[in-house]
């Protein structure tokens, strides 16, 4: 367990609105991590594969691995949590980029691409493989909830992108599952 100071994490905090962040592949190897945080030390937790927020451009991006974050029961409904493969927010330009980036959590927006898109996204993926799920969000309430397989909140525009899995034996069926104890949306969860 790893406890955190801030509640904006990951490669970039910011990307700018002059600022391009092309060709670059992310490996979380956090597959075991639980991130934890107390009453108190953060009011929100913004998680982005990429950036945290990005106003800028992202071309060509990759991400994979694994991460978990987890609440502790006392505060489940008090702090804000977004999740997100390749950002937590984008008011940018997001394109050809793809995340394999399995997401659990225990309570908040959940997107396996971004959690929340106020700007446009093109010719992305989001793509799970193996027999373990993409995205748990094993949240008790709709409460500050919501679970998207590619984008949980939408207001911007999405062009040419979908979500999609490997079978994880000879069945042909889908193993890779989005799951939720709360209501979910397989590509965006609120558009």
């Amino acid at each position: 367990e790893q406890a955190i100071a801030s509640g904006r994490l990951g490669l970039f905090e910011t990307i700018g609105d002059n600022a391009l962040i092309q060709n670059l592949t992310i490996e979380y190897a956090l597959d075991t991590a639980n991130i934890l945080y107390a009453e108190g030390e953060v009011e929100a937790l913004h998680f982005g594969g990429v950036a945290v927020q990005n106003d800028g451009i992202v071309y060509n991006v990759k991400t994979s691995g694994q991460i978990e974050f987890a609440t502790p029961a006392q505060i489940e409904t008090g702090i804000e949590v977004l999740v997100g493969g390749i950002s937590a927010q984008n008011f940018g330009d997001i394109s050809y980029s793809q995340s394999s980036l399995k997401l659990n959590v225990n309570r908040g927006v959940v997107g396996g691409f971004v959690a929340e898109n106020s700007g446009a996204i093109s010719n992305s993926k989001v793509v799970y493989g193996g027999t373990d799920n993409g995205i748990v969000n094993s949240a008790t309430t709709e409460l500050m909830t919501k679970t998207g397989g590619f984008v949980a909140k939408n207001t911007g525009k999405i062009y040419g992108s979908y979500i999609a899995g490997t079978s994880a034996d000879e069945s042909g069926r889908f193993e890779d599952k989005i799951l939720s104890q709360t209501p979910i949306g397989a590509f965006v969860f609120e558009n």
